[in-house]
């Protein structure tokens, strides 16, 4: 792995499976969350999945953020379950489907759409 001069592993030096992590984490985790809540929040969107409907109504909104902590998990175990040949399909669909609701969310926030999902 390369370091720059304080030891501190590289952009470069990020195998593509972490790479593929970290896009997932910022599409998955981070985007569609924070889309979710903000247009939940300000009332101008309606959330699409009916368990995530309960779950909000029984728990409240930031129910989400165990939740997605949940689904990583759940990941991470696929992922080490996986055949090394294919494993790196686990972040990669998760960073697809991440920039898949996140756009939809931003999408549906500025037309009649009007669900998150």
């Amino acid at each position: 792995m390369a370091y720059h001069s304080s030891r501190i592993p590289t952009i470069e030096a990020l195998s593509t499976h972490s790479r593929l992590w970290a896009i997932a984490i910022a599409t998955f985790g981070v985007g569609d969350l924070l889309t979710t809540v903000a247009f939940l929040t300000a009332e101008l969107n309606h959330e699409g999945n009916p368990l995530a409907v309960a779950a909000i109504d029984h728990f409240g909104l930031w129910v989400l953020i165990p939740w997605k902590f949940a689904v990583f998990a759940a990941f991470v175990g696929l992922y080490r379950l996986a055949p090394e040949s294919t494993r790196v399909g686990v972040p990669l669909g998760l960073a697809l489907f991440g920039s898949l609701l996140t756009g939809w969310n931003i999408y549906s926030s500025l037309t009649s759409a009007r669900i998150v999902l």
